[in-house]
């Protein structure tokens, strides 16, 4: 890792436990926590932070209920004096689109939950955050996943999980 100064790990459509089918998925995990190790700053968002949770002793699994959409997210204590979070202000909205989710490593200070989501992000010490939703999407981008072929029953399908 000496020549790399740090890594933002991305979403898809995979789970973060899907090694099996994507074996790349160990791979970025061993890296991340090589990268932690070396103390240089890791952001992973969505899929990003179920696997950073996962390398560094948290556990991902199934959420009671899936999101996707437009989702306000609640900065707790922690969230509220964390200088990153605390930023988007106390009630923000981000695009999230997610089955599963994460528990953050017993060392990890959980920032935020939802409604729906008890861990939306998580921060060790003060480089290593893992974010359920997706800070990086703004309409543009979420008009892009939008028009993917066969979102629409995906999205109808988490809709009627929450009675919408």
């Amino acid at each position: 890792p000496k020549s790399i100064s740090g890594l933002v790990s991305l979403g898809g459509p995979m789970g973060a436990n899907d090694e099996a089918d994507h074996p790349w998925i160990l791979d970025e995990i061993r890296l991340m926590r090589k990268l932690h190790e070396n103390q240089l700053p890791i952001a992973g968002i969505c899929l990003g932070g179920q696997m950073l949770a996962r390398a560094l002793g948290g556990k991902v699994g199934p959420n009671p209920h899936p999101e996707i959409g437009w989702f306000e997210i609640k900065l707790n204590e922690h969230g509220l004096r964390d200088p990153l979070m605390s930023s988007a202000g106390p009630k923000p909205k981000f695009y999230q689109w997610h089955y599963d989710t994460f528990t953050p490593p017993n060392h990890g200070v959980v920032l935020a939950d939802s409604p729906i989501c008890d861990s939306q992000a998580f921060r060790i010490d003060d480089r290593t955050y893992g974010f359920q939703f997706h800070p990086e999407a703004d309409f543009q981008l979420v008009d892009e996943w939008l028009q993917i072929e066969g979102t629409d029953e995906e999205i109808l399908l988490a809709r009627m999980a929450h009675h919408q």
